[in-house]
């Protein structure tokens, strides 16, 4: 895929991406990754994560890896994670998101755009969905 066309698709100019590439700009804006991630047809969290705005996050597997990893060599053997171990790596985890989880709400504003199942969601089911979780929660 050309600049030209991952800018046209996520409506910025192919010059400022350019510069983005090149290390000649700051880390864009979340609003701006949010473009780029629509005109490169990629997961929007996974650019903030790229770009630092958010840690890794870490799936429980590798969450399992690290405990098991760390009891092998504190105590030279073998043991498998017990849920606690989990549990306090998990909230380890929490803490380290804290001031840098999204408003799930401000996600669904227009200024965002949301793929579900490979589509964009529209105004109306974006406000749908914001009604269901008002419904239920």
């Amino acid at each position: 895929m050309s600049l030209k066309e991952v800018a046209k698709k996520g409506g910025l100019s192919h010059p400022y991406i350019s510069q983005i590439e090149n290390g000649k700009r700051s880390t864009p804006k979340p609003e701006i990754i949010n473009k780029l991630s629509i005109g490169l047809d990629v997961d929007y969290m996974q650019l903030l994560e790229t770009a630092g705005y958010l840690p890794k996050i870490k799936k429980a597997e590798e969450i399992i890896h690290d405990v098991e990893t760390m009891r092998e060599i504190s105590k030279g053997k073998w043991k498998q994670a017990t849920p606690e171990d989990i549990k306090r790596m998990q909230d380890e985890q929490d803490k380290a998101l804290a001031g840098k989880v999204f408003n799930f709400e401000d996600l669904l504003s227009d200024g965002f755009y949301i793929k579900y199942k490979g589509e964009f969601l529209s105004p109306e089911q974006k406000r749908k969905i914001i009604k269901f979780m008002d419904y239920f929660l």
